[in-house]
C-alpha cells in the first residue's frame, strides 16, 4: 500500500483538476495528496456541523503526520470533539494515534483507515461517508456519518488562497474546501448516549502540504439566515516566523463573489482574535467585507497539534459561533448578513506568549479555557 517516493512532487489531487474552469469534484479534492515518500508531510480532513435539535457542534478530524517516519507522532490520529451548547462543562476533545503499519494509507485513494473496523479505536475517511470509534480519557465517541451534497450542498471545491500563492508555496501548504455547505445524516455516540443527527448544517475540508504556517486565525460560515446561498471564508496565516500576516476573505453571495485577495487589496486587509471573538477585514476594489464571530468561551475547545517537524503547538476551535458580516461601499452598507451558533472560526499559536488571555496562555498540557463555573476542560492531545 505504501511505496516508494515518485519522481514528480505533484499530488493526485491537483492532477485529478478536470479543468480551470471546472475545478475539483468533493471526491477527487478529498483523495490522499500524500505521495508515499519520506519527505516531511502532513494532511489533514475534518467536517465540522451542528446538530438541529440540540444546538450541539461537533469536529471530526483525520490526520497524517510524516506517515514512514519512526517518531512517537508520526502516523495517523482520529480527532472527536463534541460542543454540549446546553452544558459547556461537558462538552470535551479527544484524539487517537495510530501507526501506520496500523492504518491502510494508499496515495491518490478515495479512502484512508486508521486502526481496525469494529474495534474500540479506528477511523475511516471516505469520498462520502465518514465512521469511527475512540475512547480516551474517559470519554468515548462513536460517528458513523454521511455528507448530502443535494440541493442545499455547496458543489463547487473552494480554495483558501488565490492560485497564484498557491504555486508559489510550492505545496508547502494547500488548502482546499470541498465541500463549502454541505448537510449530515447519520449517528454519533457520545460516552453512551446516541444522537441521530439529520441534515446538520455544515462544512468539510481537505489540507495538506510540507508544513503548515507558524499560526493562523480562521473562519467559515455557510448557513446564514439572510441568503442561504451565501459561503463565508476567512484566512489569515502568520508566515516568514510571524513578519508576515496576510488576511484573505472570500464572500459568496447569491448575487457575486467577493474575493479579497488581490495584491492592492492584501495591503488593507486585516484580522484579529482573542477570547472568543474574530475578527475579518477584507477589500475587493472598492467593496469592504467585514466579518465578525462571536462565542462564549466556554464554547472553545483546546487542541494540541504537532509540526512536520513535531513542534507542539495550540489550537483554539469553535463550531458554535454566531457570525455577523457587512458589505460596505462608499461608506454604506449595502449588504448585511447574520449566522446565529453556526459558525466556525480557530485560532492557532506556536508561541503561547502570542496569546492575548492568561487562560488561554497556560501551557499546562490539554486544559482549556476556563469555563464561566471556573473549571477547566479537557482537551485533546494525540
Amino acid at each position: 500500500m505504501i511505496g516508494d517516493e515518485p519522481a514528480s512532487a505533484a499530488s493526485t489531487v491537483e492532477s485529478e483538476r478536470v479543468s480551470p474552469s471546472e475545478g475539483l469534484t468533493p471526491a477527487a479534492a478529498n483523495r490522499v495528496a500524500w505521495n508515499g515518500g519520506t519527505a516531511p508531510f502532513y494532511e489533514a480532513w475534518y467536517a465540522i456541523f451542528v446538530d438541529r435539535e440540540t444546538g450541539d457542534g461537533y469536529w471530526i478530524r483525520q490526520t497524517l503526520l510524516n506517515p514512514l517516519a519512526d517518531h512517537p507522532q508520526a502516523g495517523g490520529t482520529a480527532w472527536f470533539a463534541h460542543t454540549c451548547r446546553r452544558d459547556p462543562g461537558r462538552s470535551f476533545a479527544i484524539a487517537r494515534r495510530f501507526a501506520t503499519a496500523q492504518s491502510q494509507i494508499e496515495p491518490g485513494r478515495d479512502e484512508t483507515v486508521l486502526g481496525t473496523p469494529g474495534t474500540a479505536d479506528w477511523s475511516r475517511w471516505g469520498p462520502d461517508a465518514i465512521a469511527g470509534a475512540i475512547a480516551v480519557d474517559g470519554h468515548a465517541a462513536t460517528w458513523d456519518l454521511r455528507f448530502d451534497d443535494g440541493p442545499t450542498g455547496e458543489t463547487d471545491v473552494h480554495f483558501l488562497m488565490p492560485s497564484a500563492l498557491r504555486r508559489a508555496s510550492d505545496r508547502r501548504a494547500t488548502l482546499t474546501i470541498p465541500r463549502p455547505r454541505t448537510a449530515i445524516a447519520g449517528r454519533v455516540v457520545i460516552d453512551g448516549r446516541d444522537v441521530v443527527v439529520a441534515g446538520a448544517p455544515g462544512h468539510q475540508a481537505h489540507h495538506y502540504g510540507r508544513e503548515r504556517a507558524d499560526a493562523w486565525d480562521w473562519a467559515h460560515c455557510a448557513h446564514f439566515e439572510d441568503d442561504p446561498a451565501a459561503v463565508l471564508e476567512a484566512l489569515a496565516p502568520q508566515l516568514a516566523s510571524g513578519r508576515l500576516k496576510p488576511t484573505f476573505v472570500h464572500l459568496h453571495t447569491r448575487d457575486r463573489v467577493y474575493r479579497c485577495e488581490r495584491a492592492a487589496d492584501l495591503v488593507r486587509n486585516r484580522s484579529s482574535a482573542g477570547l472568543g471573538w474574530w475578527r475579518f477585514v477584507g477589500h475587493d476594489g472598492g467593496s469592504r467585507v467585514e466579518a465578525e464571530i462571536v462565542v462564549e468561551p466556554a464554547r472553545v475547545l483546546p487542541f494540541t497539534y504537532h509540526s512536520t517537524a513535531y513542534a507542539p503547538s495550540r489550537c483554539w476551535n469553535t463550531q458554535t459561533g454566531d457570525c455577523l458580516v457587512r458589505v460596505v461601499e462608499r461608506g454604506k452598507t449595502v449588504l448585511a448578513l447574520r449566522s446565529r451558533a453556526l459558525a466556525a472560526a480557530e485560532m492557532h499559536r506556536s508561541d503561547l506568549a502570542q496569546l492575548p488571555y492568561e487562560s488561554w496562555s497556560d501551557p499546562t498540557e490539554g486544559l482549556s479555557p476556563l469555563t464561566p463555573s471556573g473549571k477547566a476542560g479537557r482537551g485533546a492531545t494525540p
